[in-house]
């Protein structure tokens, strides 16, 4: 049996292995020249392929959902077209206040958007024929007594507890007590931003000639300024819209919505573009076309089912809210000051600004008026206080229970008596106000 050759395998020059060398190399290259044409093409036909789907599944979705752009999936209301939704909406909210205009508790006001129907009777609340909280009668006379009215939002009106479970009331009885005769008009009204607070004073409070004007600021208010459309804001129920200031970079004011459109003409201004040139809470409005996609309704669904409102953690002083609250604050008590009446700020902090351990991210704001005048601010001591006592509803309401109406009160109380503003039995040769410092 013959062995085989198991000699030497011959070797390759290096001249031939440089040689094989490149011819491989060139080889990959040729197949990586072929192979890229072919995967962009299948990128394309992945690309090509979801495009297809996501239009099936608008076509779907815009078959199965009604007119006003809802769906319903499983017993939920899901809104598809943010326009079509707000558009019912407005009308349905709208439809509403006309059809019982002569029974509805807020009324168009030309100049402030809304107001609480004066001389109504509720159960939780009364207003007056002259405006204010409570069915007393006063007379626009200067008084013999000592007279406060404070102006605010609901925080101001004592939303969610009675007439005289409201600061402003307690207030009174407190100053009483303290053997200071006065008088605590109430002209919060829920809804209101810092611009509306301050143009109803412009109106009614210069008539009633206080000695003593108190501005509740509730820092969330600062979004409102924003606001043109009120149901455009996080989904209000009010069917009115707002005037709203513009601060500009000299530091001017510039009143625009004045007087602001009636509710009957409030969605055909939308439609036209009229009321949203400042308005800054335009989602709902669907002026981008791909806002109306019916599969991007869907997933802002999914993603924010329950929409919460500006939080004042972002209040920050380089921000326009904060800006513009800034600028309509200063204002408010350089002319409340100019007519030679007191201003006094008391802070109102909501749910987020006591339960939050940080800092206040306006805190500035509350600084530079306590350098110019008297700023109230009892939060510590609200913070004190257990949700459950604090809040009403047991804690489920978003406003002071009558503990947390007390608690205002009783600073509001301590910082009149310790300013000696009120001391003086005769209201004709009282001294000047002496909370400007």
């Amino acid at each position: 049996m013959k062995k085989g050759n198991t000699g030497p395998v011959p070797s390759m020059s290096d001249s031939q292995n440089n040689d094989l060398a490149a011819d491989l190399e060139l080889g990959n290259q040729s197949n990586r020249q072929r192979r890229f044409p072919a995967v962009f093409i299948r990128l394309l036909l992945m690309l090509s392929s979801t495009l297809l789907v996501l239009v099936a599944i608008e076509i779907v979705l815009f078959a199965l959902s009604a007119e006003d752009g809802t769906l319903t999936f499983r017993g939920e209301e899901i809104v598809l077209d943010p326009k079509a939704q707000a558009g019912s909406e407005i009308r349905h909210l709208v439809d509403l206040y006309t059809q019982n205009r002569d029974s509805v508790v807020r009324i168009y006001d030309p100049i402030v958007g809304w107001r609480t129907r004066p001389g109504i009777e509720r159960p939780m609340m009364t207003v007056s024929e002259a405006g204010f909280r409570g069915l007393r009668s006063v007379t626009e006379e200067r008084p013999s007594c000592f007279r406060i009215v404070t102006f605010g939002d609901s925080f101001t009106f004592g939303a969610e507890v009675l007439d005289h479970e409201a600061w402003p009331y307690l207030l009174q009885s407190l100053l009483e007590r303290a053997g200071l005769g006065n008088e605590v008009l109430n002209f919060g009204e829920g809804g209101y931003g810092t611009d509306q607070a301050y143009l109803r004073w412009t109106r009614e409070g210069p008539l009633f000639q206080p000695d003593l004007v108190i501005f509740g600021l509730q820092p969330e208010n600062a979004f409102r300024n924003l606001n043109v459309v009120r149901n455009l804001y996080f989904g209000s129920p009010l069917p009115f819209s707002k005037p709203r200031f513009v601060l500009h970079e000299n530091q001017s004011l510039q009143l625009v919505n004045s007087p602001p459109v009636s509710p009957e003409g409030v969605w055909q201004a939308i439609e036209n573009g009229s009321l949203l040139r400042h308005e800054r809470y335009q989602s709902k409005s669907g002026r981008n076309w791909w806002a109306n996609g019916r599969i991007l309704a869907l997933f802002r669904n999914q993603m924010y089912k329950n929409p919460r409102p500006c939080r004042v953690s972002g209040l920050f002083p380089e921000t326009e809210a904060y800006r513009l609250m800034r600028a309509l604050i200063l204002r408010f008590r350089s002319e409340v000051i100019a007519g030679g009446t007191d201003f006094l700020v008391v802070h109102l902090p909501n749910k987020p600004s006591v339960n939050s351990m940080q800092p206040l991210a306006y805190e500035p704001l509350l600084e530079e008026l306590a350098e110019d005048g008297v700023v109230v601010r009892p939060e510590s001591q609200l913070r004190a206080i257990p949700p459950n006592d604090l809040w009403a509803g047991e804690g489920k309401g978003g406003h002071y229970s009558p503990l947390g109406n007390s608690i205002i009160a009783q600073f509001v109380a301590n910082s009149i008596v310790s300013s000696k503003v009120a001391s003086e039995p005769d209201r004709m040769s009282r001294p000047a106000p002496s909370f400007a410092k």
